[in-house]
């Protein structure tokens, strides 16, 4: 069974976008692989005003905790660790 998420206060939900595995033709291991600053925005809590579902942001690199949902790695943050929409 897999857990759902309900965002509460001023807290984001954002599903990582993917890093690219290889650098030419030399496969990067996943331990060593940055981790993207770049996500989609998947939920919002009902203080939030800045950010909507869908948008694309950036925040911090150490930002958030790591969370599992529905088989893809989410970082669940404060609204204020959000530093820009990209557009």
């Amino acid at each position: 069974m897999t857990p759902t998420v309900r965002v509460l206060g001023q807290r984001i939900l954002i599903r990582r976008e993917s890093v690219d595995e290889t650098v030419g033709r030399i496969v990067i291991p996943a331990k060593y692989r940055p981790m993207s600053q770049i996500g989609i925005v998947v939920a919002v809590g009902a203080d939030v005003d800045t950010v909507s579902p869908g948008d694309k942001v950036l925040f911090g690199r150490y930002a958030g905790t790591a969370i599992q949902v529905e088989g893809e790695e989410c970082v669940l943050l404060w609204a204020r660790d959000v530093m820009g929409v990209i557009e």
